[in-house]
């Protein structure tokens, strides 16, 4: 049951659809403080993740081209940079 509480809580589930949830599963009265302990905690172990070391080698690949809005054979289409303007 935690684990569905704080997995619906990661996704954003709004608070009356969470109290729908646990009626699902059989909880008649979901209590607010222990929810609010139990994000608490996942909030706790976010932070914990986004301050951690990075350690060894990342890579990655970036890419970005700029679309403008053209107009060709009558009508304005998106046009990002070709491959042959390489």
């Amino acid at each position: 049951m935690i684990g569905v509480i704080c997995d619906a809580y990661v996704q954003g589930v709004s608070t009356r659809r969470m109290e729908r949830l646990c009626r699902q599963m059989g909880i008649e009265h979901l209590d607010k403080s222990f929810v609010s302990r139990l994000t608490q905690g996942i909030l706790c172990e976010v932070a914990a993740f986004k301050s951690r070391r990075l350690e060894g080698e990342y890579p990655y690949f970036f890419v970005d081209a700029r679309h403008e809005k053209v107009r060709g054979e009558g009508r304005g289409k998106n046009k990002g940079p070709q491959m042959e303007d390489w």
